[in-house]
């Protein structure tokens, strides 16, 4: 194994089980930076490679599953530049700042970032709490889809990947 390269042992590591990374580093004798740039490789040429973030392991598969292709940001991260990043917005909410966001929205289209990621809560989402009512402004998870869509900040040129929340 000492003739391939860092990508080909991790490869032939992970072709007929999944490991963990420790245990990766354990059969292809790489450190852990050389392992993490032999991931990074497979990442750019093969978009098979999953991890599982619950067992913590990697594995190449056949048949990818909805919630690996959901969070493996991997596939669309950039690798190059800069990427935006909103969280907890809670549109809806009597707190909300579109303002806040709108401005963010101008700064990534001033500096020409094209790929945002919002990390979750979108919206304030609905009877999340008992009391929760009397904090939104739009009423039902229904209205509260159509007011994101709406509302929502949108540039030329940017696009905008979002996780789940509320």
């Amino acid at each position: 194994m000492k003739n391939l390269s860092g990508k080909e042992r991790v490869t032939k590591a992970l072709s007929k089980t999944r490991h963990t990374f420790k245990q990766i580093q354990e059969l292809t004798k790489l450190n852990k930076r050389e392992l993490d740039a032999a991931i990074h490789e497979i990442r750019k040429s093969r978009s098979d490679l999953m991890y599982g973030k619950f067992d913590k392991t990697y594995w190449f598969s056949d048949a990818p599953t909805w919630y690996s292709n959901q969070t493996d940001l991997s596939r669309i991260l950039p690798l190059e530049g800069m990427f935006g990043f909103v969280t907890d917005t809670h549109l809806c909410s009597v707190a909300e700042r579109l303002d806040i966001m709108e401005a963010a929205y101008s700064e990534f289209a001033r500096l020409g970032i094209t790929t945002v990621f919002h990390t979750g809560d979108l919206s304030d989402g609905w009877f999340e709490y008992r009391g929760h009512h009397n904090f939104v402004k739009v009423v039902g998870d229904q209205e509260q889809a159509k007011y994101v869509v709406n509302h929502y900040p949108k540039r030329k040129g940017i696009t905008t990947y979002v996780i789940g929340g509320n």
